[in-house]
């Protein structure tokens, strides 16, 4: 069935329903229906509402009365009339429009909440008409709407009655078969039988669909279910109104919310910013433009004179502030995406900075640095394969020699749990005196070392690697250790690193005191 066809049926319905609705024969929508929505209904008081398939316009005044400015929309010219009419009587500020719930004649986003009173289920297009509802909702706003319940009122529904005329049951059928348009022909239950000869039946399209095509439709306008409601005759109201006494055995109508997600306060992350020491730019654009490759940009007039420097890399900006107490950023840090991971690397460590392996993150190769100033820098790369497949040598050189760095650092010999991250659970090492440690051994010997942070540097060059199988290499180095009050000490150090379940780990390590000669001539 097309719109124009639902138009014209809810048009030759309108008069009489009006005038019988308006009688108080719609018993099920007075007695039940509309009290249990309007009691579900979230507070409306000052806000701007719209009534989607309005009718004569009844619903819609309720909820003025209950604080709201509404507009409303219906398909049938007669109901918008008579709706009209009772405005102008009694005057609410009710605007009433002629129009199709499936095209409704109002902007994006214009209404805080939209209500449908048993009308969404009589369009031909009920996914068109959720979508139509939330796309004149503001972010933050809701739909409630009421349709007839399509578990308990499918294309057939049989009232079942004891010999007292007392509802016993409901018989159901045909709840998978959908229907497009079906003709139903009824009088509101409580017409006298002497009056229908006189006046024709209601003829209303009908448009099933299941509890779950319901849902999915909601769910795809983005729209979040909030709340559903059944609503039932209490015994008290099924003994004053035996009419709706069959809703206490299943319901007739079912009650729905569903609110638009509120517009996110935030878009995106325009810039990082960093401190850094006044009389220090020069340091920070060899950093940061001539070793990382960001680009500076001239900072505002007006701000230019606080000094600094700002940088910018694809969307990413960063900006580096003067602090005059400042304080590195130890911990807390920017992470920026590389293409060539091991290629900055290289170029940072001949520069003379350190980068360091951290604990793996899947997805991601990443090491960090320090800038001229002491702060944290993360430096990260999409890892090319998927967890747990292996990296390429280069990728794998970077990881070892970045592990023995670590080793070497004075910070974390001191920290138990950085070292032992590090060494593999059978880890040996030879030491220059004689002795063997294990591992346990070693995370205590160099923890010991706590004191020494700060007196004792260690300088590390001359890196060889060679590969003993795909899972394991040989790295060689040199080591000059240097001490406040003493002569450097110089050694020649060997290590084999294997591939286990959390990636690569020291197995083996030896030192032997050299003197001062390359590799080559040793």
């Amino acid at each position: 069935m097309k719109p124009d066809d639902v138009a014209r049926a809810w048009e030759a319905n309108a008069e009489t329903w009006t005038r019988h609705a308006r009688r108080g024969l719609d018993v099920y929508r007075d007695a039940l229906n509309t009290p249990t929505f309007l009691a579900m209904l979230p507070p409306v008081d000052g806000l701007v509402g719209l009534d989607i398939g309005c009718g004569e316009g009844s619903n819609t005044r309720q909820l003025v009365r209950r604080g709201a400015c509404m507009r409303a929309v219906d398909i049938a010219p007669t109901f918008i009339r008579h709706a009209q009419e009772a405005e102008a009587a009694d005057p609410l500020g009710i605007t009433f429009t002629l129009g199709d719930g499936l095209s409704l004649p109002f902007k994006d986003g214009g209404f805080d909440f939209a209500t449908a009173f048993m009308s969404l289920m009589d369009m031909p297009d009920p996914g068109q008409a959720l979508r139509e509802a939330a796309r004149v909702l503001r972010p933050g706003g809701f739909l409630q709407f009421s349709i007839l319940h399509p578990c308990f009122m499918p294309p057939h529904r049989k009232v079942l009655r004891d010999d007292e005329g007392r509802v016993r049951g409901v018989e159901l059928g045909g709840y998978f078969h959908r229907i497009d348009g079906r003709e139903d022909t009824w009088w509101f239950s409580t017409l006298p039988k002497a009056e229908r000869d006189e006046v024709e039946p209601f003829r209303t399209p009908r448009f099933h669909r299941t509890l779950s095509e319901w849902i999915a439709m909601i769910l795809g306008t983005g729209l979040v279910i909030e709340a559903m409601g059944e609503p039932r005759a209490d015994p008290k109201l099924a003994r004053t109104v035996p009419i709706v006494a069959d809703t206490a055995v299943v319901p007739l109508f079912l009650h729905m919310r569903a609110r638009k997600p509120p517009a996110p306060l935030l878009t995106s992350l325009d810039h990082v910013q960093l401190a850094m020491p006044p009389g220090r730019e020069a340091e920070a654009r060899t950093f940061y433009a001539g070793l990382l490759g960001l680009a500076e940009v001239a900072k505002p007039f007006n701000l230019a004179a606080r000094g600094g420097c700002w940088f910018v890399g694809g969307a990413t900006k960063l900006h580096l502030g003067v602090d005059c107490d400042f304080v590195p950023a130890r911990k807390a840090h920017p992470a920026l995406l590389i293409p060539n991971l091991a290629e900055l690397v290289s170029r940072l460590e001949a520069a003379g900075y350190l980068c360091r392996a951290d604990e793996p993150l899947d997805g991601y190769d990443r090491r960090y640095v320090d800038d001229p100033f002491g702060n944290r820098i993360e430096l990260m790369q999409v890892a090319a394969r998927a967890s747990g497949a292996a990296a390429d040598s280069t990728d794998d050189v970077v990881t070892i020699k970045a592990g023995e760095l670590r080793l070497l650092d004075a910070g974390t010999r001191a920290s138990a749990q950085e070292v032992a991250t590090l060494l593999h659970d059978d880890f040996v090492e030879f030491g220059s005196s004689g002795r063997v440690f294990d591992k346990s051994a070693t995370v205590s010997s160099l923890a010991a070392e706590g004191n020494s942070v700060g007196t004792i540097v260690r300088e590390a060059g001359d890196f060889t690697f060679r590969r003993l199988g795909p899972d394991a290499v040989l790295v060689t180095y040199r080591v000059s250790r240097h001490t406040p009050d003493a002569a450097d000490k110089k050694s020649l150090r060997s290590s084999v690193w294997i591939r286990a379940e959390a990636g690569w780990r020291l197995l083996f390590h030896q030192g032997t005191t050299s003197a001062e000669r390359s590799i080559e001539e040793s």
